[in-house]
């Protein structure tokens, strides 16, 4: 297993290793030199977050030395993980990266990074990017925090693609859905395009505070999402977890 990356991208606690400012630095630099070695040129970047409070930060901190290796670094704010997976390759960026831990506590926080191609890293890429994250982290100064560029029409064209996939497949008109948005990536999204589907949505946790995702809520936790289904007498209910990929 890679020291790093793990089977599932890199997690952790918040401000310990390695998600602390000097890891999260080289690993941006790091990056960026492994995609320029692998595309010639100077990678363009994209990221998503979920709802933690944590995620701006580690997002500032990764554009830090991503832009210190040459590289540059766009945000398209909260969205699901999937979306970074299509927007990389349909916007011809040469990698992402997703700041979330997915179903774990507001606590944690992770990362994962995708090629330009909308994939996982191959292996050899991700053991030479931990390798050097581990060989330079402790003698690492980060630099400031740089902010990424803002581009909140990337999820605007995500929502747009969602719905011309699923139109011509799925009819909700007259369904009545709950919606468990597990307070994270989905919150803003899944129910505006289940009512652009035709559905009538009634929206649970979906007010995000920064650290209330996943709290006895979302995917993992559907004993208040049942609870609503059958009070409501509505026809099924849907529960995300906090990144939105299940």
């Amino acid at each position: 297993m890679n020291p790093l990356f793990g089977t599932d991208g890199i997690r952790g606690r918040v401000g310990a290793y390695p998600l602390d400012p000097s890891t999260l630095f080289v690993l941006g630099t790091s990056l960026a030199k492994s995609l320029t070695g692998a595309t010639g040129h100077k990678p363009r970047l994209i990221s998503a977050r979920d709802t933690r409070e944590s995620g701006p930060e580690i997002e500032a901190m990764l554009c830090s030395g991503i832009i210190a290796a040459g590289g540059s670094l766009v945000s398209a704010g909260v969205l699901p993980t999937p979306a970074v997976a299509f927007l990389v390759e349909e916007y011809g960026f040469d990698g992402g990266i997703v700041v979330s831990a997915s179903h774990n506590p507001h606590e944690d926080n992770g990362i994962k990074v995708f090629s330009g191609a909308g994939r996982k890293l191959d292996d050899r890429m991700e053991d030479a990017i931990a390798e050097e994250v581990i060989r330079l982290r402790e003698s690492a100064v980060p630099a400031p925090r740089s902010r990424p560029d803002q581009d909140p029409g990337l999820g605007t064209a995500y929502e747009r693609h969602l719905l011309t996939l699923i139109r011509p497949r799925l009819d909700l008109v007259a369904c009545k859905l709950v919606v468990d948005c597990a307070n994270g990536a989905a919150s803003r999204l899944a129910p505006g395009v289940l009512e652009k589907l035709g559905a009538q949505v009634h929206a649970i946790h979906d007010s995000p505070n920064g650290v209330n995702i996943n709290l006895a809520c979302g995917a993992l936790h559907l004993d208040g999402l049942i609870s609503e289904v059958i009070a409501r007498r509505f026809d099924m209910g849907v529960a995300f977890d906090g990144d939105a990929d299940r």
